[in-house]
């Protein structure tokens, strides 16, 4: 729970942790889960680090037809700096800073498609 990974495995030959996000909802009552954003956890609802500071290596994204392995200290980075760019503006819309009422959590929204330009990022198709 504090170190925010699910998961050993190897990647490239390295013994690797890695933290598997399933697919998510934009809002809790929506019927279907979507597939153009990611939930990126800041602070978790007790307030300590969330998933995005963790001790995994990899953040593991389903994906309607693939795995995307994405690295956790690069997504990290790259969040931050569009947070910083906005000012680390409070919303509910891509990269700002949301939290729900009566949580400590501190999440955003970061869209799939920046995701996939970051450096270090593979694609492991569902059914290999």
């Amino acid at each position: 729970m504090y170190e925010h990974w699910d998961v050993q495995g190897t990647l490239d030959g390295q013994l690797l942790k890695f933290d598997v996000k399933g697919m998510k909802k934009v809002n809790r009552w929506d019927n279907k889960t979507q597939d153009d954003i990611a939930w990126i956890e800041g602070t978790n609802v007790r307030g300590y680090p969330g998933w995005i500071k963790g001790k995994a290596d990899y953040i593991v994204f389903e994906r309607p037809e693939y795995w995307l392995i994405v690295d956790r200290e690069e997504l990290f980075k790259f969040t931050w700096s569009k947070l910083e760019e906005n000012n680390f503006r409070k919303g509910k819309n891509i990269y700002e800073v949301y939290q729900r009422d009566g949580r400590l959590d501190k999440i955003t929204m970061v869209p799939f498609k920046d995701i996939e330009q970051l450096t270090n990022v593979k694609r492991i198709n569902k059914n290999d």
